[in-house]
């Protein structure tokens, strides 16, 4: 599958990021709002990924005394809890619920696997289909877990799943399809996510999963692919779509109604997350440097607030939780550090 998670593709051009960089500039916004930094001790890499309305934050961490990634999360009051899976070198959070409950996935040492974890630090792991490639991308405050697996040849089909708290798992697809990628399940259990349309193309549609199994399909006019990204309780679809002259984001209605947007003057726009309220935030840049990628916040109205970690270089927004409290990274010239937006 060509595609890759937006935050993916960030962490990893962060990775190559040097002192020679300009600094990003300084934000334009209310100065009411403050900014926190964050890392795990030791590491050289802190990835923020989600954050829950308690401001309880978990994402993923490197460091150079243990060859892997490691799961970390990180208290409201600042206190940082590390963890893996049992004999693994890669776990990787994606997610938190209300009741700070992660899920994601990790490497058995043959193939990637999901895993949940209890905020009383108990984890269970789980497949699809044992020997597939599992990736986990969400779990909603019912505990249903949503993600994809595969098998290991490049062009085995990929296929959604959706576990229930009681451990069932229900293996759904696009009808038509080779693939289909579920991205963010709302309060309610309704997924979105897309699919492949054309095989051998890199031609994805959105698609919305209803609580009852029924499957909505959809596109946004005049776009080569959309990737939808997120889903709140009100049913708003959020992603991203790619056009002959840019990347820029869409919002889809519950009635279906498509809006798109851009952050004006950007050339890439990548919303990542949305709250119930409607506030998108993402990350945008002006230029294909990885440097100069910036944070951006979209209100309902629709109208944007551009902002950088002071400082810092790439910001990269990851969550927003229903306090308008933003979670993601950045580079300070050494090392990636996690960080809060505080409204």
């Amino acid at each position: 599958m060509c595609s890759l998670k937006i935050r993916q593709v960030l962490v990893a051009a962060l990775s190559m990021l040097s002192p020679l960089f300009c600094a990003a500039q300084e934000p334009a916004e209310s100065s009411e709002v403050s900014y926190l930094s964050f890392q795990v001790p030791g590491a050289f890499e802190t990835i923020p990924v989600g954050i829950n309305d308690s401001n309880e934050v978990t994402g993923s961490y490197s460091n150079l005394t243990f060859n892997g990634v490691f799961a970390f999360v990180r208290s409201a009051d600042g206190v940082i809890t590390t963890f893996s899976v049992s004999n693994s070198s890669r776990t990787a959070p994606v997610a938190i619920n209300a009741s700070g409950e992660i899920a994601g996935q990790y490497f058995n040492g043959q193939t990637f696997e999901g895993f949940v974890r209890k905020a009383d630090g108990a984890i269970t792991t789980f497949s699809p289909k044992a020997g597939d490639i599992t990736y986990v991308t969400g779990i909603n405050a019912d505990r249903t877990i949503i993600g994809y697996f595969s098998g290991t040849n490049a062009d085995s089909p990929v296929h959604g799943f959706v576990r229930l708290a009681d451990g069932a798992i229900i293996k759904f697809h696009v009808p038509g399809s080779t693939q289909t990628v579920p991205e963010s399940i709302d309060p309610e259990g309704e997924i979105t996510g897309y699919y492949l349309k054309v095989e051998g193309t890199n031609e994805y549609a959105g698609f919305v999963r209803s609580c009852d199994g029924a499957i909505t399909t959809f596109d946004v006019p005049g776009s080569i692919q959309i990737m939808p990204v997120t889903i709140n309780a009100r049913r708003i679809v959020v992603g991203t779509r790619t056009t002959s002259q840019l990347d820029d984001g869409f919002l889809r209605d519950a009635d279906g109604a498509i809006t798109t947007f851009n952050v004006p003057g950007a050339v890439v726009t990548l919303p990542v997350s949305m709250n119930a309220r409607g506030i998108v935030v993402g990350s945008y840049t002006i230029s294909i440097d990885p440097a100069l990628f910036s944070g951006f916040l979209r209100s309902k109205a629709g109208t944007f607030t551009l902002f950088d970690f002071p400082g810092g270089m790439a910001t990269t927004p990851a969550s927003i939780n229903a306090s308008n409290v933003i979670t993601g990274y950045y580079y300070n010239g050494h090392d990636v550090l996690g960080f809060l937006r505080l409204p």
